[in-house]
């Protein structure tokens, strides 16, 4: 089994993906590749998946501190 990614790793990556994607986007047009509407359709969604990615970055202690305090509390969590 391999090593885990890491959150900055995975991020890095998607990056990555976004700048070939911004690249291969412009030349659609000339190539008469994928619809533009698709291919912007398909990178807005990569960019999603950044936003989130970053998201949990920034929030990761919290994330983990309120995982933390759910595996140790007794009782089921209410949500709602």
């Amino acid at each position: 089994m391999s090593k885990p990614i890491s959150l900055s790793q995975q991020i890095e990556e998607v990056e990555r993906e976004i700048k070939l994607r911004e690249s291969a986007v412009r030349s659609y047009g000339r190539t008469g590749g994928m619809r533009s509407s698709e291919a912007e359709f398909h990178l807005a969604r990569m960019k999603a998946v950044l936003a989130t990615l970053r998201w949990l970055q920034a929030h990761k202690a919290t994330i983990r501190a309120a995982v933390t305090k759910s595996q140790t509390s007794s009782g089921p969590q209410q949500f709602g």
